[in-house]
């Protein structure tokens, strides 16, 4: 695993101010088109889940999740997590 994936894999967990719990979690996935596609058809046949789905390039980008996070006023969680 690279560093730079590594890196943005650190946000598994986010909540308001960094403590636990957690509030809200983060994945990240590689996917082929069509597999992109298939989830973007699950998000629209469910309007009501809170989803945030983003692409970005962790080699061009490996603090995009940070700042996505950071953008929504999350942290991620330091310490023991259940």
């Amino acid at each position: 695993m690279s560093a730079r994936l590594r890196k943005s894999l650190e946000l598994s967990a986010l909540s308001r101010d960094g403590k636990p719990p957690a509030t809200h979690g983060w994945c990240a996935v590689s996917l082929s088109e069509a597999q992109a596609e298939a989830v973007r058809n699950l998000l629209r046949a469910n309007p009501d889940k809170l989803v945030d789905w983003s692409t970005y390039d962790v080699e061009t980008k490996p603090e995009w999740p940070q700042q996505r996070a950071a953008d929504i006023g999350l942290k991620p969680v330091r310490g023991d997590l259940p």
